[in-house]
Protein backbone atom coordinates (compact mmCIF):
# COMPACT_ATOMS: atom_id res chain seq x y z
CA UNK A 1 0.00 0.00 0.00
CA UNK A 2 2.93 2.68 0.92
CA UNK A 3 4.38 1.39 -2.51
CA UNK A 4 1.36 2.17 -4.38
CA UNK A 5 1.08 5.39 -2.79
CA UNK A 6 4.94 6.30 -3.31
CA UNK A 7 4.41 5.45 -7.38
CA UNK A 8 1.18 7.54 -7.37
CA UNK A 9 3.43 10.57 -5.70
CA UNK A 10 6.20 10.08 -8.63
CA UNK A 11 3.73 9.36 -11.14
CA UNK A 12 2.22 13.22 -9.83
CA UNK A 13 5.27 14.65 -9.58
CA UNK A 14 6.59 13.25 -13.24
CA UNK A 15 3.62 14.61 -14.85
CA UNK A 16 4.07 18.10 -13.33
CA UNK A 17 7.53 17.90 -14.30
CA UNK A 18 6.85 16.88 -18.46
CA UNK A 19 4.05 19.81 -18.06
CA UNK A 20 6.81 22.21 -16.66
CA UNK A 21 9.14 21.48 -19.39
CA UNK A 22 6.65 21.54 -22.25
CA UNK A 23 5.17 24.92 -21.31
CA UNK A 24 8.86 26.16 -21.39
CA UNK A 25 9.35 24.77 -24.96
CA UNK A 26 6.11 26.50 -26.11
CA UNK A 27 7.01 29.59 -24.70
CA UNK A 28 10.57 29.34 -25.84
CA UNK A 29 9.47 28.78 -29.83
CA UNK A 30 7.13 31.85 -29.61
CA UNK A 31 10.19 33.96 -28.36
CA UNK A 32 12.54 32.48 -30.97
CA UNK A 33 9.35 33.53 -33.46
CA UNK A 34 8.85 36.86 -31.87
CA UNK A 35 12.51 37.75 -32.11
CA UNK A 36 12.62 36.39 -35.64
CA UNK A 37 9.99 38.69 -37.04
CA UNK A 38 11.03 41.72 -35.31
CA UNK A 39 14.57 40.84 -36.93
CA UNK A 40 13.20 41.14 -40.43
CA UNK A 41 10.91 43.78 -39.78
CA UNK A 42 14.52 45.90 -38.82
CA UNK A 43 16.00 44.44 -41.28
CA UNK A 44 13.36 45.74 -44.10
CA UNK A 45 13.71 49.34 -42.67
CA UNK A 46 17.08 49.19 -42.51
CA UNK A 47 17.54 47.87 -46.64
CA UNK A 48 15.29 50.81 -47.49
CA UNK A 49 16.74 53.36 -45.47
CA UNK A 50 20.37 52.80 -47.04
CA UNK A 51 18.94 52.63 -50.49
CA UNK A 52 17.36 56.23 -49.49
CA UNK A 53 20.74 57.54 -48.11
CA UNK A 54 22.16 56.38 -51.94
CA UNK A 55 19.35 58.11 -54.01
CA UNK A 56 17.27 60.82 -51.72
CA UNK A 57 14.81 61.48 -54.64
CA UNK A 58 13.22 58.59 -53.72
CA UNK A 59 10.72 60.13 -50.94
CA UNK A 60 10.25 63.13 -53.45
CA UNK A 61 6.88 61.82 -54.85
CA UNK A 62 5.98 60.89 -51.78
CA UNK A 63 2.47 62.68 -50.57
CA UNK A 64 2.83 64.20 -47.15
CA UNK A 65 1.20 62.44 -43.82
CA UNK A 66 -0.07 59.40 -45.71
CA UNK A 67 1.55 56.11 -45.35
CA UNK A 68 2.92 54.86 -48.57
CA UNK A 69 3.58 50.96 -49.90
CA UNK A 70 7.06 51.22 -50.79
CA UNK A 71 7.05 48.78 -53.25
CA UNK A 72 10.75 46.98 -53.26
CA UNK A 73 11.11 47.43 -57.42
CA UNK A 74 11.34 51.21 -56.52
CA UNK A 75 14.06 51.25 -54.34
CA UNK A 76 15.58 48.66 -55.44
CA UNK A 77 15.01 45.65 -53.45
CA UNK A 78 13.35 43.31 -55.05
CA UNK A 79 16.06 40.73 -55.30
CA UNK A 80 16.19 40.53 -51.74
CA UNK A 81 14.05 37.33 -50.54
CA UNK A 82 12.83 37.38 -46.52
CA UNK A 83 14.11 34.61 -44.61
CA UNK A 84 11.87 30.97 -44.92
CA UNK A 85 8.21 30.89 -42.98
CA UNK A 86 8.40 35.48 -43.24
CA UNK A 87 6.53 37.82 -45.11
CA UNK A 88 6.89 41.59 -44.85
CA UNK A 89 6.23 44.90 -46.28
CA UNK A 90 7.70 48.47 -46.03
CA UNK A 91 6.28 51.18 -45.95
CA UNK A 92 6.84 55.29 -45.22
CA UNK A 93 5.65 58.28 -43.61
CA UNK A 94 6.78 61.71 -45.30
CA UNK A 95 6.23 64.60 -42.95
CA UNK A 96 8.25 67.87 -43.67
CA UNK A 97 11.69 67.40 -43.08
CA UNK A 98 11.42 64.05 -41.56
CA UNK A 99 10.72 60.38 -43.23
CA UNK A 100 8.88 57.57 -41.02
CA UNK A 101 10.22 54.26 -42.61
CA UNK A 102 7.59 51.31 -41.20
CA UNK A 103 8.80 47.67 -41.40
CA UNK A 104 5.66 44.89 -40.71
CA UNK A 105 6.66 41.35 -40.62
CA UNK A 106 4.64 38.10 -40.69
CA UNK A 107 5.09 34.31 -39.85
CA UNK A 108 3.42 33.08 -43.56
CA UNK A 109 2.85 29.96 -42.23
CA UNK A 110 0.12 30.87 -39.28
CA UNK A 111 -3.62 30.72 -40.37
CA UNK A 112 -3.49 33.70 -37.97
CA UNK A 113 -1.56 36.40 -39.25
CA UNK A 114 -2.76 38.91 -36.25
CA UNK A 115 -1.36 36.70 -33.97
CA UNK A 116 2.15 36.39 -35.30
CA UNK A 117 3.26 39.62 -36.35
CA UNK A 118 5.92 42.44 -35.65
CA UNK A 119 5.97 46.12 -36.40
CA UNK A 120 8.74 48.66 -36.24
CA UNK A 121 9.31 52.31 -37.40
CA UNK A 122 12.55 54.11 -38.11
CA UNK A 123 13.54 57.71 -38.67
CA UNK A 124 14.98 59.61 -41.13
CA UNK A 125 15.70 63.55 -41.05
CA UNK A 126 16.44 65.60 -44.41
CA UNK A 127 19.70 67.63 -44.09
CA UNK A 128 20.65 69.09 -46.93
CA UNK A 129 19.99 67.44 -49.74
CA UNK A 130 20.18 63.89 -48.22
CA UNK A 131 18.41 61.92 -45.28
CA UNK A 132 20.18 61.10 -42.38
CA UNK A 133 19.18 57.92 -40.05
CA UNK A 134 18.17 59.21 -36.92
CA UNK A 135 17.25 55.53 -35.02
CA UNK A 136 14.24 53.37 -34.15
CA UNK A 137 11.08 55.66 -33.60
CA UNK A 138 8.68 54.33 -30.47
Amino acid sequence: MILLCMLMLVMLFSFGLLYFIRAGQQANARYVCETRLRLAAESMVELVALRIEQDPQIPSCWPEDIVMDIKLATVNLAEVTPPDGVAWKAGGIKRKDKIYLLGYARNSRNAKPWEECRLVKGEMQKVGEQYVWLGWAP
